[in-house]
């Protein structure tokens, strides 16, 4: 039998006393009742009116202000006021001569105590007892029933129901339950609606387990057992041994993460290595899952979040875990390996903890709602050098080295059971545009071996991010491939309106201005590329006295490349400020990292297009701006759309024919986390990031919003 009650008095897990939530409006009705007729001041006592143990009456809670129904469990008398014995029979004593008076709560399961003042000093009632009130007239708090008042509530059952918890005992029975049992008993299920589970009755007492009800599976920090929860916290004992896993019990948790598929190639960031064999990479993020880590240290570094307390945690119950950092993240409980400790496993970066159970906390629903990051991968085709066991220490330290923090390409080869991925990784930020594969590097460094049967490829580059061939690409976008050095013609444009180009963004400085490679300009780029690398690879720094707007080959030591670039300002003598403008970054550089810009190179256009979001309603066009009424963009916007949106490859659709200088008004296409297809200005939008802004001049309008964040 399993009803909802709510726990009214606890003495302690042994002995408590709950009320069914099903007898509420019985409650009520009793409580109006004894109202009213506690009111009348006919049901007041006189001095001479008798008091008999055993008696109904009815007592003022001095607590919660209301009348109760109660029995007279104890009476001393004036005489015998400092010995408190238990009487052998009917004892009646006249109201003027009573000096203590004990009544026991028949609704509630609590008893109070009445001691008299005037009458001399009197033992104090046991611990167990709810309220001790000291009063001169004991009028104001006893009321004497009726004939009448008793035939009418006679119809009502004492509403408090005494109770016991199923199989468990004191820690030390010799030294009985401890306040700490009773206290944490109570931080349960105090005020709370919760599920008895009824196994049997004995000598009028429900043998019972309280637990969680099921409609209020994650707001709650009530356990799924309360008698498990207090042995768990090593309050408690079972009598004989431990109860096997709770059954039909739903613990929350949170969704697996979203994995790339079988020949797809995803962006990836490595968080966790074990070895290469068992490591963790996370996906590249949206904007509105960057900010849940702040939204997690917002809430559970304050201090209510004990109210979100675990007391009885199960394997494979979601989490908030602390970390050795001191900040909490998203956790799973995946062991119990002793009293009061819980084995965690962060599940947005693959590592695991042994913590206090006072270190982990109840999920709130909003963090539920986004599927784990973590995805737990291994290397394709190699194995441990020469066959080996496991891998040893310098193979995994040199995997952490080539990935740590830095942007990777993931290949998938195969899904395997349990959603683990073979992958080949890829160095992105490589030389000569090639990707480095990770998994070849371990073997040509003896850290590894092919697995056999594998046999070893000369060079290995990952196909592109899209599913669509190059051939797909629409013809008309060839009218980019640049030709000199000057920017891309207007007319080179206009039959291109509305029409979608594939292209890779390089660089991000705010929703106005983001640069674009054209995936058609990608053979450019490259043999352009390696023909700076011949050029200036054994080149020494030159004796140039460099001024704005100079043509210059720059060493960006970040990508280990020389790219082309023009002086924006001579930051000192020895180092100046210089526009990559084949990738629309601007950097300072040293001067010793400057070369004269060899003539047929400045034959080239520029292979970064400048760019700015848009966004068409009802045929007009829109320009997103920052919202709050400011013309800045906020750093949050900035950073965030550039940590989404670099490196990622695109479509790009014109939004009408370019006239004059400045960004091309473009909507961008790109996959977020799951794969759908995502228009970036609409996401800001309904992020509240942006707002969207009618145009009703030329192209310079956009201008007035700055492109400097905040």
């Amino acid at each position: 039998l399993t009803e909802l009650v709510l726990v009214s008095h606890v003495i302690n897990p042994c002995h408590f006393y709950i009320r069914r939530y099903s007898q509420k409006k019985e409650a009520f009705a009793l409580q109006m009742k004894l109202e009213n007729f506690c009111c009348s001041k006919s049901s007041y006592l006189s001095p001479s009116d008798i008091l008999e143990l055993g008696a109904r009456t009815f007592i003022k809670s001095a607590e919660t202000g209301m009348w109760c129904r109660g029995t007279i469990t104890e009476l001393i008398p004036v005489e015998s006021k400092s010995r408190r014995k238990q009487p052998c029979g009917p004892i009646r004593y006249k109201v003027c001569d009573v000096a203590l008076l004990q009544v026991f709560l028949i609704d509630f399961g609590s008893s109070v105590v009445l001691i008299f003042s005037g009458c001399g000093p009197t033992e104090r009632p046991d611990p167990a007892t709810l309220q001790t009130i000291e009063t001169h007239d004991i009028c104001l708090f006893v009321r004497k029933p009726d004939e009448h008042i008793e035939a009418e509530l006679a119809a009502i059952p004492p509403l408090a129901v005494q109770c016991s918890l199923k199989d468990v005992v004191p820690k030390n029975e010799d030294e009985g339950w401890g306040e700490e049992a009773k206290a944490k008993f109570l931080e349960m299920v105090n005020n709370k609606v919760v599920s008895m589970m009824v196994f049997r009755k004995e000598d009028g007492v429900l043998i019972v387990d309280l637990r969680k009800p099921p409609f209020n599976e994650v707001s709650s920090n009530t356990p799924l057992s309360l008698k498990d929860a207090l042995v768990f916290l090593d309050l408690a004992r079972f009598k004989l041994q431990l109860p096997k896993q709770l059954e039909n019990c739903t613990i929350s948790q949170y969704s697996p993460p979203n994995i790339p598929q079988e020949g797809e190639e995803v962006f990836v960031v490595v968080c966790h290595i074990n070895s290469p064999s068992d490591f963790y990479l996370r996906l590249r993020e949206s904007v509105e899952s960057l900010a849940l880590p702040d939204k997690i240290q917002e809430i559970y570094k304050q201090e209510n979040g004990k109210n979100l307390e675990i007391f009885y945690p199960v394997e494979g119950q979601a989490c908030i875990a602390k970390q050795a950092d001191g900040n909490w993240y998203r956790a799973q409980i995946i062991g119990l390996p002793s009293c009061r400790e819980v084995l965690v496993k962060y599940v947005d970066y693959g590592n695991i903890a042994n913590l206090s159970h006072k270190d982990i906390r109840r999920v709130e629903q909003e963090f539920l709602s986004f599927p784990e990051k973590a995805i737990r991968c291994r290397l394709a085709c190699i194995e441990p050098f020469k066959g080996a066991h496991e891998w040893n220490r310098e193979a995994k330290e040199r995997f952490e080295e080539m990935t740590e923090d830095k942007l990777m390409l993931c290949s998938v080869i195969e899904i395997l059971d349990n959603n683990i991925l073979s992958i080949e990784l890829f160095n992105a930020s490589a030389d000569n545009g090639k990707k480095l594969s990770i998994n070849c590097q371990l073997v040509e460094e003896d850290l590894a071996s092919y697995i056999p049967g594998y046999t070893e490829r000369t060079e290995v580059k990952p196909n592109e991010i899209w599913d669509d061939p190059l051939e797909e690409i629409s013809k008309t976008s060839e009218a980019f491939i640049p030709i000199d050095m000057k920017s891309v013609d207007e007319g080179d444009f206009r039959s291109l309106c509305n029409k979608e180009l594939h292209g890779r963004i390089s660089h991000v400085v705010s929703p106005s201005k983001i640069f674009v490679q054209l995936l058609a300009s990608e053979s450019i780029l490259k043999s352009l590329q390696e023909e700076m690398a011949s050029i200036y690879k054994e080149s020494q720094p030159q004796s140039v006295k460099w001024e704005r707007e100079m043509h210059c080959a720059v060493y960006v030591h970040d990508v280990e490349q020389w790219q082309r670039g023009q002086i924006c300002r001579i930051v000192s003598e020895t180092s100046a400020e210089v526009l990559l403008y084949d990738s629309g970054a601007e950097k300072t550089v040293e001067v010793s990292c400057l070369r004269k810009l060899e003539e047929n190179m400045k034959t080239i256009k520029t292979l970064a297009i400048e760019c700015s979001l848009t966004e068409i309603r009802d045929y007009h066009l829109f320009y997103v701006r920052p919202t709050g009424g400011s013309t800045q963009w906020t750093a949050t916007v900035c950073e965030c759309l550039s940590y989404y949106l670099t490196g990622a490859q695109v479509k790009i659709v014109i939004q009408e024919n370019h006239v004059g200088g400045g960004a091309l008004p473009v909507k961008i296409l790109c996959k977020d986390e799951t794969g759908k297809m995502t228009d970036t200005s609409e996401y800001l939008i309904e992020q509240g990031l942006a707002l969207r802004n009618r145009r009703f001049g030329y192209f310079s309008f956009i201008f007035s919003v700055s492109d400097v964040p905040i």
